[in-house]
């Protein structure tokens, strides 16, 4: 696959790089293929994504 012209292939390495390559494939308008990890199926981020509700005990009182 990575041989064929026009074709991008990204592989994540954390969550937030997870979230970033995804939106960015979405709005590309070449074909993307997007390798998702096993290993970070359950790996918690440490910095928070874009968009996602609020953690417990993050929210000012």
């Amino acid at each position: 696959m990575t041989h064929l012209p026009g074709w991008k292939v990204v592989l994540p390495s954390t969550p937030l790089d997870c979230y970033g390559l995804m939106i960015s494939s979405i709005k590309d308008d070449n074909p993307v293929m997007f390798m998702y990890p096993k290993a970070l199926i359950r790996t918690p981020g440490k910095e928070p994504i874009p968009g996602s509700p609020p953690t417990r005990g993050s929210c000012p009182s």
